[in-house]
């Protein structure tokens, strides 16, 4: 590396990660340039390349039969993008603010739940069980449970963590890293996370963080539904769901696991991300939800009929 302090060094990381997708080497060098007010060796931008790889644990490649570009291999963009593009783009925009003080009072984000995160997250590394201390919304009473966690997700300005629960049969349920939880404990005893156990895989057929209780082998329902031309902008910028397919005339398909009663519980993530569509929204498929969205605008019209003697 050149002869910069390690907070320059690490700028310059995470700028070399966020702009060498996509670019030959010489783009690279001269963009450097234009940015650092330096030259920049080739030799010097492999060993920045090296580090960029060290750092972020991804693989950057050449198409040296083309054009010579660079980009990130296919263990990157297929199997952790997520991941590391969320790695990335977070420490280039902590960079980019730490730098440029004024953006600070430009800028405003929307808050983040995330409740002892730190200590699930070393509780995953270090394969330890978890004992927290839990009170469902509507309870009066805090509960205790014995967990060993699988898995952590990312939903609506929330954390939510996946795991086996003793108390429940060792079943595997999704707690909110909310006021929920009361307090967590680490235990001394040590666990295995199943080495088939994907969070990935295990909500590829979900929206949001509701799992509806299932048979073996069942089959993930098809549901359809046709937007407005407006609406329908927005699904085709912003997918709600990664199982998401455009089938034309502003209609989209999904494949999801749905539930709507007690005994498989309620998948109300989903309903209510389509209840935000109002009258922009038609269920087509299945048959079921259609009518429950139908007699729920039904409901909603009584409720909210004009007072007599009122305009």
């Amino acid at each position: 590396m050149s002869k910069t302090s390690f907070g320059q060094q690490i700028s310059r990381l995470i700028w070399l990660a966020e702009h060498i997708g996509g670019r030959t080497g010489v783009e690279i060098r001269n963009l450097w340039n234009d940015v650092f007010n330096e030259k920049l060796a080739e030799s010097t931008f492999h060993r920045w390349r090296k580090d960029v790889e060290d750092l972020f644990d991804i693989s950057i490649e050449c198409d040296f039969e083309k054009e010579r570009r660079y980009y990130f291999a296919e263990n990157f963009e297929k199997k952790q993008s997520n991941y590391h593009h969320w790695l990335i783009d977070s420490f280039y925009i902590s960079n980019l603010m730490k730098y440029s003080r004024e953006l600070q009072s430009q800028i405003m984000f929307e808050p983040m739940e995330n409740r002892f995160l730190t200590d699930i997250l070393e509780a995953m590394r270090d394969h330890k069980v978890l004992r927290i201390t839990h009170e469902k919304f509507g309870s009066s009473e805090p509960t205790t449970r014995t967990v060993k966690p699988y898995g952590l997700k990312q939903f609506r300005q929330r954390w939510y963590m996946v795991a086996q629960v003793k108390e429940h049969n060792n079943k595997v349920l999704t707690y909110a890293l909310d006021d929920r939880i009361k307090s967590i404990e680490r235990t001394d005893d040590s666990y295995k996370i199943p080495a088939d156990f994907n969070i990935e895989k295990y909500f590829e057929h979900i929206y949001g963080v509701t799992m509806p209780n299932r048979e073996p082998g069942e089959k993930p329902e098809e549901v359809v539904i046709r937007l407005n031309d407006y609406q329908a902008n927005y699904l085709h910028t912003m997918p709600l769901h990664p199982t998401q397919v455009f089938l034309g005339d502003n209609t989209f398909g999904f494949t999801l696991f749905l539930a709507n009663d007690d005994e498989r519980g309620y998948t109300e993530d989903f309903y209510r991300e389509l209840r935000a569509y109002g009258p922009s929204l038609e269920v087509l498929e299945p048959e079921w939800l259609r009518e429950k969205f139908r007699e729920e605008a039904e409901r909603t019209l009584r409720a909210n009929k004009k007072t007599k003697g009122k305009n």
